[in-house]
């Protein structure tokens, strides 16, 4: 790691809620503190991805949710 690293997280949801987690993702992600932005991952090919920025000083978040 170094001051340019992001941080992975994968956030496992039991699949009945995994619908109304999709739906909310956002507001959870803004829920862990100070969110910038935020974008899901259909660029990449990743449509569980929630990749976040977040601040002030600026740090890259990535939010992966998956079913179990």
């Amino acid at each position: 790691m170094d001051e340019y690293s992001d941080i992975d997280f994968i956030i496992a949801v039991d699949s009945i809620y995994y619908e109304e987690v999709m739906n909310e993702r956002i507001k959870i992600a803004e829920s862990l503190g100070t969110l910038l932005s935020a974008f899901t991952g259909e660029h990449v090919g990743e449509p569980r991805l929630l990749i976040c920025l977040c601040g002030p000083e600026l740090l890259h978040v990535d939010l992966k949710f998956v079913s179990i």
